[in-house]
């Protein structure tokens, strides 16, 4: 992948940013449907209606499900291990991560490019099923010549360099661009510490709430091994996303991390009812630290490994 380098007008920009870079992923895909001009087409004879609504479906759904579902696995993979930058299309990377995301990028790469050309050799056989199901509404006119190339998957990292000599000529102009980017990288700054603390939140409250709460049946919740799993891969993961060094969520998160180092594995807190009980007080405690440290406390909605919507025609990942 290739570097771009920006100048940053001054050192204290610089040195935030000597810290990691920005990237900018961008999956697009064939979305597989067009708009239809009326409802009425819904009341021809011969019109499968699974293939008609609002849009019209050019191909079983379903067909495009893995190729779509890789790039929601990717955008939500490199969420995890990211921080909100205030330019669209791009999140920070730490220094320390940006090896790793490489590698499973091209990892992403490869599974998407080989379930889109499945599609694409797929792609006369699903047609042909479209025009039987789709009667009069089928036109063969929606469909794309190539349609290999309505899919792409593409990464770049943006590097950020101390500023050189400069190239403008009016003092003006590069005073006012310099207050523009100084006010970026401040809402930058913003941005990673409250990124910082919600993903925090989000572990805490799903962890609390799947060991806290039992069913109507009185019996403890069902949950996964990732359950575990993925707070552990935040805690490792949270020292190089803590580029803004917020020191008060860094004791919070030691303090959760050390409950969860007694955990052997999530099975354990299935099988012994006193660990759950220990386990989701301590949570219950951290999470009543969070609530005075966050001013708009999170909706309790995990977003930690979590897929996100997919990608429409052209999509480009922002957290």
């Amino acid at each position: 992948m290739s570097d771009t380098n920006t100048n940053i007008p001054n050192a204290s920009a610089a040195d935030a940013f000597s810290k990691g870079c920005l990237v900018q992923l961008t999956v697009s895909a064939w979305t597989g449907r067009v708009k239809i001009p009326s409802a009425s087409v819904l009341d021809r004879p011969g019109v499968d209606p699974a293939f008609v609504g609002a849009h019209k479906r050019l191909v079983d759904k379903e067909a495009l499900a893995a190729p779509t579902k890789v790039g929601a696995a990717a955008r939500a993979w490199l969420y995890d291990r990211s921080l909100p930058f205030p330019v669209p299309g791009a999140v920070f990377v730490p220094v320390t991560l940006i090896e790793q995301v490489d590698a499973k990028l091209d990892g992403f790469k490869c599974e998407f490019d080989d379930a889109a050309n499945q599609f694409a050799a797929d792609f006369d056989a699903l047609r042909e099923a479209a025009s039987v199901a789709l009667g009069p509404l089928f036109d063969e006119n929606d469909y794309p010549d190539d349609v290999r190339e309505r899919f792409g998957f593409s990464w770049r990292f943006v590097t950020l360099a101390p500023a050189g000599a400069t190239q403008l000529v009016n003092p003006e102009i590069v005073e006012r661009e310099r207050a523009k980017f100084l006010n970026l990288m401040e809402e930058a700054r913003s941005s990673a510490v409250g990124a910082l603390r919600t993903k925090f939140a989000e572990v805490v409250d799903h962890l609390a709430d799947k060991l806290s709460r039992d069913r109507e049946d009185g019996k403890p919740q069902v949950f996964r091994d990732t359950l575990v799993s993925n707070a552990r891969e935040f805690f490792e993961t949270f020292g190089a996303l803590n580029i803004a060094d917020d020191r008060q969520i860094a004791a919070l998160v030691e303090r959760a991390k050390a409950v969860i180092d007694g955990v052997p594995d999530a099975q354990a807190l299935r099988d012994d009812a006193s660990l759950r009980a220990h386990v989701a007080r301590r949570f219950g405690e951290v999470q009543a630290q969070l609530d005075t440290m966050l001013v708009d406390r999170p909706e309790r909605k995990l977003r930690f490994g979590a897929a996100k919507p997919a990608a429409a025609e052209s999509a480009q990942v922002a957290a």
